[in-house]
This record gives C-alpha cells, structure tokens and sequence, in this order.
C-alpha cells in the first residue's frame, strides 16, 4: 500500500472537493494523550478549549491561564515535536484559521444508522488523513538516519506483537526482496530468541501502536543489552518504544471505540514501511536488482500456465 494509491483514492471520493487534513497541531497532540503526565493533560485541556488564546500569548502569559510553570509548557511544546514555542504557536494560528469539520460527520465512529457505503466513506476518511498527517510529522532527518542504519547493518530483524505482528510480517516481505540478511517469527518465544543472538552490527524494526505493550518491551530490552540498533514505529510519541529506539516514527491515527489499534494507524505504519524500503531501494538498485528478479522468476514458476 502506497500514498500514489491512497493519491487515488482521494480523487474518487471527492471528485475535485477539497481534501481535509488534519492540522499537525491536533495530530501531534492527539495521539499521545495516553501517554502525557497530568500536567501535560491539563495543557491539552486548555489549548483545545481556548484555542484562540494561544496565537495572542506570550509563553508566561498562557502558562499563568493554565495554571502552570513557564517551563512545564515549554516542555511540553517540545515534548510533542516543536523546536520553540514560537514554531507551536504558528501551528495553533494555522489551526485555528482553518475550517472547523465536524469529526462527527468524517472522523466519527462508526454508526448503525448509516448505510455500509457512509461508514465506509467514513473509514476512507479517516485514512486519508492518517496518512497525511503521518507525512507531516514524518522528518526527513530521520528517513536518512534509518536508511542508514539498515544500510550499514548486517542483518535486518523485524520485531511485533498482536495487531503490530501482521506489519512486522509486512515489513518483511518487503525487505526479503533486498539482498539484506532479514529474520522475522510471529511467535513471541522466537522473537526473543532472535533478538538475543543480534549484536550491535545488526539493525531490528520493532512496530508497537501503543508503544507499551510489555512482551514488546521485553523485546527492546534484549536489544538495548546487545547494543542492536532500534528503529521503532509507533503512534505514541513519550511511549517506551520511541524513547528506547535510536530513530522513532509516530504514525497518526484517530482511534475510534470499534478499532481500539486503530486500522488508520497499521497504514500509515505500512506507509512508513513503503517508505523506508523504496528510499533503501533507490541507494541501493544494483544490490537489489538481482535479487528481485531470482524472486520473480520463482514466483512465475509457480503460477499456473495458460
């Protein structure tokens, strides 16, 4: 899966209308809100109740509204991806002179009362700006720093659990058309087993939507003792997982009460996924290039002739 495919997608569902994204002020708060101190919660409180307040306020000014310390909100601000205040401030302006859409009408749960084909819409909605905003928050710094981590690595591990299991799974189909050294089990023993024989010339991609899921931990930890560098795709930014890995990616996602691992964040981590593997194709074609077609020719042998 692809943003050309979801590019696609779009321009059947609106015919031309606008596209709605998601504002990086919201998508960098929403999905971490699980994970943020009491103190971080009240700051969200305020900024989404008062959103006008923020553009017109110096950073002492809104902390005093708020009720906390100058720096509690500095720390904040950068603790959900801003360099300054100033740059937080600029995309608050920006959220707040953007239309207000209804998320009951697009970014809603599903409803009984609408037809198949208006919860779907809602679905596409919602996946559409996932990956959108996942694209914004998506450094190019960190692109290159784990294009090159799997490049100068000796192998390349692919590390999750649960719902994160199946893009683990993804993530290694994908990679096995490189000439990488690549491992991957869906069974939680064998992973451990894997990452204990990994050594600090091996890379590993651990995929965790919470962030926090204590077996995938336990993971990270055997590869923090063996000193293996960590990419980690998340939706939480502050989770264990991204405070652990050497590069972390946040995919955005809004979570709704059917879809507790929200199905809008598994493709906007696939997404990485595409991202991370074409980047290393394009630096890497002659390597890849043998390799993909020994593929195909096995696979064509197996198809059935006409």
């Amino acid at each position: 899966m692809d943003l050309y495919f979801f590019s696609f997608v779009v321009n059947l569902f609106y015919e031309g209308k606008e596209v709605i994204e998601l504002n990086t002020f919201y998508s960098r708060m929403k999905p971490e809100h699980s994970q943020f101190s009491d103190s971080d919660k009240q700051i969200v409180a305020y900024l989404v109740a008062h959103l006008d307040d923020i553009s017109n306020s110096s950073i002492h000014d809104l902390a005093k509204k708020i009720k906390v310390s100058s720096s509690t909100l500095s720390r904040f601000t950068k603790k959900i991806g801003y360099d300054s205040f100033q740059d937080f401030k600029l995309d608050a302006h920006k959220a707040n002179m953007e239309k207000e859409i209804s998320q009951e009408t697009f970014f809603g749960d599903i409803d009984v009362n609408l037809t198949n084909k208006e919860n779907l819409n809602r679905i596409f909605y919602n996946n559409i700006n996932s990956l959108k905003s996942t694209a914004k928050i998506v450094s190019e710094e960190n692109l290159q720093k784990a294009v090159e981590l799997i490049s100068e690595s000796s192998s390349f591990s692919f590390f999750g659990l649960g719902g994160s299991n199946a893009v683990a799974a993804i993530a290694y189909h994908k990679f096995l058309r490189t000439s990488l050294n690549t491992r991957f089990h869906t069974d939680f023993h064998y992973q451990q087993m894997i990452a204990s024989t990994l050594t600090s010339d091996d890379c590993a991609l651990v995929i965790s939507h919470s962030g926090q899921n204590r077996d995938t931990l336990k993971i990270v930890d055997i590869l923090k003792q063996n000193k293996v560098r960590i990419i980690g795709i998340t939706s939480h930014i502050g989770s264990q997982l991204s405070l652990d890995s050497d590069v972390a990616f946040i995919s955005s996602s809004d979570e709704i009460s059917f879809r507790p691992e929200a199905v809008s964040s598994t493709v906007s981590q696939i997404s990485i996924i595409d991202a991370l593997f074409l980047i290393y194709g394009l630096r890497h074609q002659d390597m890849i290039s043998p390799t993909i077609a020994a593929i195909r020719h096995t696979i064509r042998n197996t198809r059935k002739k006409s």
